[in-house]
């Protein structure tokens, strides 16, 4: 295993000599690179795996609790996944442009503006340098580990009819859950990509049980909550609640961004890049909003805020399936997390990667290794921090405090693109975002700022 560094291509502003804004270098092919073999099949399962993990089973409790009323919870919904859909597009376009993966490389060539100049390419540097740290030492870890140990609880839930499991299972369960994503994504990229995408699979399968539950309430007329005329009834009129529900919303659909961090193992990264984002999104939005109108079948608002669980899907399934569904249940969620924080494995393996490849990380974590040509120190140092977060505990508030920031490079990301469209605007781009997508960016965008200025008391509602 060999820290060597990558040649990749490098993007040159239309300044000085290079006024057609054009690619210099080549990629070299050799050993040390990571291995182009990921197709469309696998980037739609990652973009699907990604986004849809615990969220949609605990956001839309949060979403009712604060919109009050069925109607606006639906409309949260649509307008969220707009949202990610617009990010994802731009994304799309930042992807194709800048043959780099993930944030990191987008931010920096951004807002270098002109390498040319030392204080342009400071400030690129700068701002990429702090995305990667407090990403790769904080926020990532913390995610994969909240989700593991989501993960280790519904299986214990799922366990309990059976055997009466101890609470410490439930960090066994998260820490060997991270065992076997790490062996997995150090073995083979394909391989991982492959299960991530078969957990989707399952995924879209237990979303078509829900669906077909709550579409056989309404045509068997044993649900009356949801008439047409009371959709709206009883909807809050504070703002604040309903900026909650929005950004409860606006988490569920969080992982549509994972699959840039795949660029530079895709085949055909021009078309396959855009197309999955164009499939995936689309895909979970439907899927977000039948599984919702399935929960909105069988439980009323009360129901729905009382609940003892977070995730409400639990007392849908014992409301429509009985005992049977205190398990089938939780199993589904539990197969959820799993696949979405295998994913999140994948990808912070490659931020770490790319980070270290361009000297913010320490170089040896930009080792690839000469026979499975996959980024094996890179994968070991997030696994290392998640199972810290898992053993620590009280990481929850922690990841809270720092979202904020992450939003805050969610924004200058976004907006990189509109300033790549000036400094780099004779450079050829593979996928293009239209003027209507480009507004929505922009509003996009300014949700970002408007949920990272929210106080912290309104965080405290949740």
């Amino acid at each position: 295993m060999e820290g060597e560094h990558v040649e990749m291509q490098e993007l040159v502003p239309n300044s000085g000599n290079n006024k057609e804004g054009v690619w210099r270098g080549s990629p070299s092919v050799n050993k040390h690179q990571l291995k182009r073999e990921l197709t469309l099949f696998h980037m739609v399962g990652l973009v699907v795996g990604g986004i849809i993990g615990s969220g949609i089973f605990i956001s839309p409790r949060v979403v009712v609790k604060n919109s009050q009323s069925y109607g606006m919870a639906l409309v949260i919904w649509v307008v969220a996944g707009m949202l990610a859909m617009c990010g994802g597009l731009c994304y799309s376009e930042l992807g194709t442009l800048v043959k780099k993966a993930g944030e990191v490389a987008y931010i920096k060539q951004a807002y270098s503006f002109n390498s040319k100049k030392p204080q342009h390419l400071m400030i690129g540097e700068l701002l990429s340098f702090l995305f990667a740290w407090s990403n790769s030492l904080l926020v990532r870890p913390a995610s994969t580990a909240i989700i593991l140990q989501t993960f280790g609880e519904y299986v214990t839930k799922a366990a309990e009819p059976y055997c009466d499991l101890s609470p410490k299972s439930i960090k066994m369960l998260a820490l060997s859950a991270l065992g076997v994503m790490m062996l997995l994504n150090c073995y083979s990229a394909k391989l991982s990509s492959m299960l991530t995408t078969s957990f989707s699979f399952v995924k879209l399968i237990a979303a078509a049980l829900i669906i077909s539950v709550g579409l056989w309430k309404f045509i068997d007329g044993t649900s009356s909550k949801t008439q047409p005329h009371g959709l709206f009834e009883g909807t809050s009129s504070s703002p604040a609640n309903l900026v909650l529900a929005f950004y409860a919303a606006l988490w569920a659909f969080d992982g549509w961004s994972n699959v840039n961090y795949a660029t530079e193992e895709m085949t055909n990264v021009e078309k396959t890049l855009p197309r999955a984002l164009m499939i995936g999104v689309p895909l979970v939005i439907v899927v977000y909003l039948l599984i919702n109108l399935s929960f909105f079948a069988v439980l009323s608002i009360h129901e729905i805020v009382i609940s003892d669980s977070e995730a409400i899907a639990i007392p849908f399934g014992y409301r429509t399936m009985g005992d049977a569904g205190l398990v089938i249940i939780p199993v589904i969620v539990a197969c959820s997390t799993f696949g979405a924080a295998n994913a999140g494995v994948f990808v912070v393996g490659r931020l770490n990667y790319t980070s270290a490849r361009d000297g913010i990380f320490p170089k040896f974590l930009a080792g690839i290794h000469a026979q499975y040509r996959t980024p094996i120190p890179a994968v070991l140092f997030h696994t290392a921090l998640s199972s810290i977060y898992i053993c620590s505990g009280g990481i929850i508030d922690l990841l809270n405090g720092c979202s904020a920031a992450i939003w805050v490079f969610y924004s200058l990301t976004l907006f990189g693109l509109i300033i790549m469209r000036y400094t780099y605007s004779q450079t050829p781009r593979p996928f293009k975002v239209c003027l209507c997508t480009a507004v929505l960016h922009s509003y996009y965008v300014c949700n970002c700022q408007f949920i990272i200025i929210l106080p912290d008391a309104i965080y405290r509602n949740i």
